[in-house]
């Protein structure tokens, strides 16, 4: 839970960057992109149902780590590039825990069994 946090955070920031940042560009689009993306799959991940979603965050590091050399980013949008990506691709492999049973799946539903069956 605490790195999908981070992560929701770290899409927040790329959204504010360009702003807080001063850059322009390439860079801007970049951000103003990968942000919303990171930020929205991050929180819906925060449910243990969703939890594979976790691993949008590891595309979108890996762009913003390829993009400054790609696109020709100033100095200071490549180096919150380079960190926010490494950071993002990092977290991607944090926090997958899952063990917890979520649904049934169809086995549940075929099963015929009601829940005043199973105890519960």
């Amino acid at each position: 839970m605490w790195a999908r946090l981070l992560c929701a955070l770290l899409g927040a920031w790329l959204m504010a960057a360009p702003g807080a940042l001063e850059h322009g560009g390439a860079a801007a689009v970049s951000a103003h992109v990968v942000g919303p993306v990171v930020l929205g799959s991050s929180v819906v991940a925060a449910w243990p149902a969703l939890r594979p979603l976790r691993w949008v965050t590891l595309p979108a590091g890996l762009w913003l780590l390829a993009a400054p050399p790609l696109l020709g980013y100033g100095p200071g949008a490549t180096a919150n590039g380079l960190l926010v990506g490494a950071a993002l691709a990092a977290l991607a492999f944090a926090g997958g825990g899952g063990r917890e049973k979520v649904g049934g799946g169809w086995r549940a539903v075929l099963s015929g069994r009601t829940t005043s069956e199973d105890g519960r």
